[in-house]
């Protein structure tokens, strides 16, 4: 019988080159692997990237990360719409992440 291990995942998008840089959806999912819940490890990353990017003149980042239970998180730079479905919602939910 085959057993499934689901594990948290996260994407990264924006600028691209700048973003490839900080390997920030790898970062992601090892904080909620530590312990944090997808929020916190997406806005932990994005404030250590804007930290070291001077903040204000931070480059456009959006983070989005799906924790095993299928919960989902995200934090940007810019605002930022996203949408999300699962099989307990009757249609798509549209999320925008205001600055």
């Amino acid at each position: 019988m085959l057993t499934i291990q689901w594990e948290p995942a996260a994407t990264a998008t924006g600028d691209g080159d700048k973003i490839m840089c900080y390997c920030p959806s790898f970062h992601v999912v090892q904080l909620m692997r530590q312990g944090s819940s997808h929020n916190e490890a997406c806005h932990a990353v994005l404030a250590g990237i804007q930290r070291r990017t001077s903040g204000d003149k931070c480059f456009e980042i959006g983070l989005i990360s799906l924790n095993m239970k299928g919960e989902v998180g995200a934090a940007s730079s810019v605002e930022f719409p996203y949408t999300l479905w699962n099989q307990g919602l009757s249609s798509v939910e549209k999320l925008v992440i205001k600055c």
